[in-house]
């Protein structure tokens, strides 16, 4: 598992070459910040609709049954229009996460470097927790690593030693 790292952190050009023009290509934070914008004017919109209701109620232009149908309607579109909201800020986290991702890697290499050949086994579990997803330990005694990095992709690492079921994430793997 530490080999695919211990080899970006030597050399971690191509990887974040790889990584900034990947978010460059795919990033549309700016248009999901004005799509989060149109619906939240919506929703102001949808709060106005609400008290016009309300209003309409109160001075008796409105039966029960027409208040409830139309409140009913304005509720249910304005849990969609909070749903569409809140996949756009997740979109735009998951982007910032990339970049943030891209900057820590840069910090990790360039301390590595330094330190290269002197680190500790926390220090590696560090690392490791950042650039590490997921780790799936399989029956069989294979580790599936899922890295955070694209350039590393998906390993199958036979363990050899206890009984994979026992191992712990990113800690029990000689490192």
């Amino acid at each position: 598992m530490w080999d695919p790292i211990d080899q970006l952190l030597k050399n971690p050009k191509a990887t974040l070459k790889a990584l900034d023009e990947r978010i460059r290509k795919k990033s549309k934070a700016a248009e999901y910040e004005a799509q989060t914008k149109e619906y939240q004017a919506e929703l102001a919109e949808k709060a106005r609709e609400e008290e016009r209701l309300v209003s309409a109620m109160k001075r008796g232009k409105l039966t029960d049954e027409r208040y409830d149908r139309e409140m009913d309607k304005t509720s249910a579109e304005v849990a969609t229009i909070q749903a569409e909201i809140d996949r756009l800020q997740q979109l735009i986290e998951t982007e910032k996460a990339q970049e943030e991702l891209k900057h820590s890697l840069a910090s990790l290499a360039k301390a590595y470097r330094k330190k290269y050949g002197k680190i500790d086994r926390p220090t590696k579990e560090a690392i490791i927790r950042k650039l590490v997803n997921k780790i799936t330990i399989h029956q069989s005694g294979k580790i599936e690593v899922d890295y955070a990095i694209p350039k590393i992709q998906k390993r199958l690492i036979k363990y050899g030693g206890d009984d994979a079921s026992e191992l712990e994430p990113a800690t029990r793997r000689d490192l």
